[in-house]
């Protein structure tokens, strides 16, 4: 492993003032140390994957654990496992093994309604409309998010009071309601339903786009009020990114992000999903596209340094079918009219159940008395092409990697190993993975898309081996079921039950649903069974290792609060993780963390059951009025509340976590407490369809630590921290989705025989708020207790419009202290000064200027002073220049020697520092023409001449340097002439040093047990 730390700072120099927190300002030696070449010194032994990496998100009791494959400039590459909850039945292994991925960057579409792009290339919708309907005044949720008073005739205009629609700041809320009749306010007028819902011309979603990518999380969609034909979009969690959108075809689409700091994002490997055509796989697809994924393909930072992505296509890929069971009930009755009375005859008389098969009863038949029991499988599929990393480029050098088949997916790859090589293309390292599989036990099925190796097998990942340092994994030996089992819980994890019969829930464990027929299925969690299968230790190459010991989540909301029986269960949403231990290689335990979970809320509760009633009236040939009554009750382990697309993963939060050392009594634990509120809910109660949607809180983000208290062994009370939080809410946008609810039959009955009869269409409209957040630290009071006296230390945070620091004040009762920081007008999150105050006196003051090379923003100046000492060494002020790519080719302190530097290496190692030369005196010393390519024409095949300077200017300090590209420096040769020489083994590590007369002046032993 190469020693990362002795890297020349200046090649990834970005910013010129870094917010630290400290209140006095750099001397010059630290601004120099900071910010300018520091040269390649004595590399240091490597060290080994530690334990303390291995972290825990303690809010929701989440394991994060990431080990590091290769360290490219901009996009270093991790080996995640993200399956510390547990693995579901249904998941399928990515091409690195079961719960195990590597996250390259990426967007993802998720299509509402029509597809946001398609105006742009489907001509054949002429009519294409993205606005949404507004809400009328007597419209659930009121006048949230649009105001419109009633209006009784079409194309009658409707705006809110005093102004257009829409209102600026809507609440926030989710809401359902049935809306009867043949029209409805769109655009600010009455527009036929039929044009708005049953049409392709109408879309009443904006679709969302995530972004995860090398630190940066985004959510952004596209804005509904812009014009006709253009797609322009609006980031609502972050400020300061810019979003651009290119399209060729409907199947060939980009997208760039410029982040704040003018970093550039390019995403142009995209993979098309496309869903079929009914809801059984067949081999016939639709045409339309109902999402998208973008792969990041390139990155270029404000010094101009780029890493290209490179990708191949596995066209066709088949994913396996996604697949739920409902447990429906239906009884129909009839009921006469009192005599005398007579209603219009109007044909067949349709009994609808959810999504189900109408049933139709002949108007000369009764509809019978009867409850009826049914079970329905609901199938769904996707076909795309996947996008498989082949390389990754830079100017250093080049990442190939290399797949094979494998078992469990017929057309899918796993990835069997890494290879770096520099820009010479030598061989510099390599990460093999190796792997076997997760085989299935037997269980009932049921029958889907899925081969028998697909639904039998998972890859299993056993080692990797990074430059011969063997990293095993070790998982728990229960065997999960074939992903097509009916052997799960509620959330979809294993729980043993293999004799069960379908997904749906069994009925008598539900209020209100108990006197349904006994199918004797069991969906409750059971945490041997939820452990299938799940990492249980990590081995590092000196043989000490990690374990991780799990448990059942725990919650009192797992489900919606109207099905009490329900209520009772509380364990159950995967799992959690209940301690963290590490052992030496004499198997010893060294430390060992121990994490106590109390309030926890499941951020959407299960809603597993609904229930209608609704009634149609009919006329027998006997001419007695029939009123049919139907009552309807369904249940599925799927929930019936749509999570918004905005919405959170249905985790377990807890509200307040105990974290004790145990292998340290004395240490105590620390208390965490933590914003913790689950989402909205909107739950249509006695609707005949699937409505109920959910929406974020507009609080502080989930997870944010409010207060924070720390223990010694005796319990008593060492600090304790409370925090508060800015919150940034982004304007609130709605989308409403629009179901047809069937027809109202409007029967009017009399013994004057003036019947009268109407059928008007409904359409239940579900509308859920679009908006996102930021979350950032206020203020935080620290009191820390010291003989039972407390010292009060108070800090507060002031952001600017973009959301950076501006300024961070520290009090502690006796002193104030202060740092005010602006930024570049040009580059908006790069801080140009900094000011320092103690209590309210200006103390020192750090300061930067930029100059533009070509597209490249660099630092030209940087001054740090102290006031009323112009002339002493606490002023000094650093002067720049650099080379065309942006290298620093010389630095100079005022009024002192100027030092240079010559690049190599493919321009991207220093060669030569040389001080109290300039640019010129060099280029003369060496016969250069300093107006021609000058010394950017050098590179290590000069150093013969480069090393001669000692003689051809006496006067400069010429230190000079060899190196083996992406391990390290290969020899220094200091001003007196004298050499140094650095030795690596296979891995790429330290091994001795050597001095001018060959002796061994330091030497690493890597001592591994076997």
């Amino acid at each position: 492993m190469k020693n990362e730390s002795k890297k020349p700072i200046f090649r990834a120099l970005m910013f010129c003032l870094l917010i630290a927190q400290t209140s006095v300002a750099q001397s010059g030696q630290q601004i120099q140390d900071k910010y300018m070449p520091n040269m390649p010194s004595s590399p240091s032994a490597a060290s080994m994957f530690k334990f303390q990496e291995i972290g825990l998100n303690e809010y929701n009791g989440s394991a994060s654990i990431n080990l590091p494959l290769v360290d490219i400039p901009l996009f270093p590459l991790n080996l995640t496992y993200k399956a510390t909850s547990g693995n579901r039945v249904a998941d399928d292994a990515t091409m690195v093994g079961l719960g195990w991925d590597i996250n390259f960057g990426s967007i993802v579409q998720t299509v509402n309604d029509i597809d946001d792009f398609r105006a742009l290339y489907d001509y054949q919708i002429g009519r294409y409309r993205k606005q949404r309907p507004d809400y009328q005044g007597f419209v659930y949720p009121g006048n949230a998010p649009y105001a419109c008073p009633y209006v009784s005739y079409q194309n009658q205009l409707c705006y809110a009071p005093g102004s257009q629609y829409p209102l600026s700041t809507p609440s926030a809320t989710v809401g359902n309601t049935v809306t009867y009749g043949y029209y409805g306010i769109a655009n600010g007028a009455l527009t036929e339903m039929y044009d708005m819902i049953a049409q392709e011309w109408y879309d009443s979603e904006p679709d969302i786009f995530t972004a995860n990518f090398l630190g940066h999380s985004l959510v952004f969609t596209t804005d509904f009020l812009s014009a006709e034909n253009v797609v322009n979009f609006k980031c609502l969690n972050r400020v300061g990114y810019r979003i651009e959108f290119g399209l060729t075809n409907p199947e060939q689409t980009s997208f760039v992000i410029i982040d704040p700091e003018e970093t550039t994002y390019t995403f142009e490997a995209v993979e098309n999903v496309k869903g079929y055509l009914n809801s059984q796989p067949t081999t016939n697809f639709t045409n339309v596209i109902s999402s998208r994924t973008w792969k990041l393909t390139n990155i270029t930072d404000i010094k101009g340094k780029t890493v290209t992505i490179d990708y191949s296509d596995i066209n066709n890929v088949i994913n396996a079918p996604a697949v739920s069971q409902t447990f429906c009930q239906t009884t129909i009755s009839s009921q006469t009219y009192a005599s005398g009375t007579r209603c219009q005859t109007f044909g067949n008389l349709t009994m609808e159940n959810w999504g189900d098969n109408s049933v139709s009863y002949d108007a000369n038949n009764y509809a019978p008395i009867t409850a009826t029991t049914k079970s329905t499988t609901y199938t769904s599929s996707t076909k795309q092409n996947v996008k498989l990393i082949n390389s990754i480029t830079w100017n250093e050098g080049k990442v190939n990697f290399h797949y094979s088949t494998r078992t469990d997916s017929p057309l899918l790859k796993k990835l069997d190993s890494i290879v770096v090589r520099d820009y010479n293309a030598n061989r510099i390292k390599s990460v093999k993975f190796a792997y076997d599989y997760f085989t299935s036990a037997t269980s009932n099925t049921l029958v889907t898309g899925h081969t028998a190796n697909e639904a039998m097998y998972r890859l299993k990942l056993n080692s990797v081996n990074i430059n011969n340092q063997l990293y095993t994994f070790s998982y728990n030996p229960q065997s999960l079921p074939k992903k097509n089992s009916f052997a799960i819980d509620f959330w979809g994890y294993f729980n043993g039950s293999v004799g069960n019969t379908s997904f749906a829930p069994n009925p008598n464990q539900f209020v209100g649903y108990a006197d349904m027929v006994n199918q004797g299925n069991n969906l409750n969690a059971n945490e041997t069974f939820a452990k299938a299968y799940i990492l249980e230790k990590i081995t590092y190459p000196t043989k000490g290792y990690t374990s991780f010991k799990y448990e059942l989540n725990e919650a009192v909301n797992l489900f919606f609060n109207q099905q009490v029986t329900a209520q009772a269960r509380t364990k159950g949403n995967g799992l959690r993780i209940r301690k963290i231990q590490n052992y030496d290689s004499d198997g010893k335990l060294i430390t060992s963390k121990l994490y106590e979970y109390f309030g926890g809320k499941t951020m959407l509760p299960l809603l597993v059951g609904k229930s209608t009633q609704y009634d149609a009236a009919a006329q027998h040939p006997d001419y007695a009025g029939y009123l049919y009554h139907t009552e309807v009750r369904e249940l599925s382990a799927a929930s019936y509340f749509n999570v918004s697309p905005i919405g959170v993963s249905n985790y377990i939060g807890y509200d307040r976590v105990r974290i004790t050392q145990e292998t340290d009594s004395d240490s105590g634990y620390i208390d965490k407490n933590y914003r913790n509120l689950p989402e909205n809910v909107a739950y249509a109660s006695g609707k005949k369809l699937n409505g109920n949607f959910t929406s974020p809180q507009t609080g502080f983000d989930n997870g944010s630590v409010m207060e924070e208290n720390i223990y010694n062994g005796s319990n008593q009370l060492l600090k304790n921290t409370i925090f508060d939080y800015n919150n940034y809410l982004s304007v609130i946008d709605y989308g409403v989705k629009i179901t047809p609810y069937g027809t109202y039959f409007s029967p009017s009955c009399s013994s004057n025989n003036g019947s009268l009869f109407r059928m008007i269409p409904r359409f239940l409209f579900s509308s859920y708020p679009i908006f996102s957040k930021q979350t950032l630290l206020k203020s935080s009071v620290q009191t820390e207790y010291f003989d039972g006296n407390p010292m009060v230390t108070t800090t507060n945070y002031i952001y600017n419009s973009n959301r950076d620091i501006a300024s961070i004040t520290t009090t502690n009762g006796v002193d104030s202290q202060k740092k005010e920081i602006a930024y570049s007008e040009v580059v908006s999150a790069i801080p140009v000064s900094t000011q320092y105050y103690k209590n309210n006196v200006l103390t020192a003051t750090e300061s930067c200027s930029y100059t533009v090379l070509g597209s490249l923003y660099l630092p030209e100046y940087i001054s740090s002073a102290k006031p009323y000492a112009p002339t002493s060494s606490e002023q000094k002020t650093l002067a720049l220049q650099y080379d065309y790519l942006g290298n620093v080719w010389q630095y100079q302190y005022e009024n002192d020697m100027p030092t240079s530097i010559i690049w190599g290496y493919n321009k991207c190692l220093p060669i030569a520092k040389i001080e109290n030369a300039d640019y010129y005196q060099i280029a003369a010393a060496l016969n250069i023409d300093p107006d021609g390519e000058g010394l950017d024409a050098l590179n290590e095949g000069n150093l013969a001449s480069i090393n001669n300077l000692r003689n051809l200017l006496p006067k400069a300090l010429v230190t000079t340097y060899t190196h083996i590209p992406l391990v390290g420096v290969s020899t220094v040769t200091d001003p007196k002439g004298d050499i140094f020489k650095y030795f690596y083994d296979s891995s790429g590590r330290l091994k001795f040093v050597k001095d001018k007369d060959d002796n061994i002046i330091n030497e690493n032993i890597y001592n591994y047990k076997p």
